[in-house]
């Protein structure tokens, strides 16, 4: 072999290398949930928090928020965002004694999600 193509492998597989670290570490992230953590500062009286998100497809997924003490289940997705539940909180210190929705409506009784 000559020093041309000596030199286009070393390229080659430091390519490859890379290459490899980038996925290896976007792997990690992901399993991590690193890059979805919502706002960076943390406010002593946040009464609005993002809880859990899942990625259901490419275009839908599913969020778990807090609001003072009660959490909503919603689906965001490509048309409408949908209310699915609500439930009191888990969480043992509420943030603040306001007085809660009673009753969510919801008229999408029917939801087919085969889209």
């Amino acid at each position: 072999m000559d020093l041309d193509t000596i030199s286009y492998l070393k390229f080659f597989f430091a390519l490859l290398f890379v290459l490899g670290l980038i996925g290896g570490l976007a792997l990690l992230a992901k399993r991590f949930g690193i890059g979805n953590k919502g706002p960076l500062f943390n406010r002593k009286h946040n009464t609005l928090s993002i809880i859990e998100t899942l990625q259901l497809d490419s275009k839908r997924r599913i969020i778990t928020v807090r609001r003072n003490s009660t959490e909503y289940l919603i689906l965001l997705g490509t048309g409408a965002d949908i209310l699915l539940d609500t439930q009191p909180s888990h969480k043992s210190d509420n943030i603040s004694q306001e007085p809660e929705i009673s009753k969510v409506k919801n008229n999408n009784k029917d939801l087919d999600f085969s889209k």
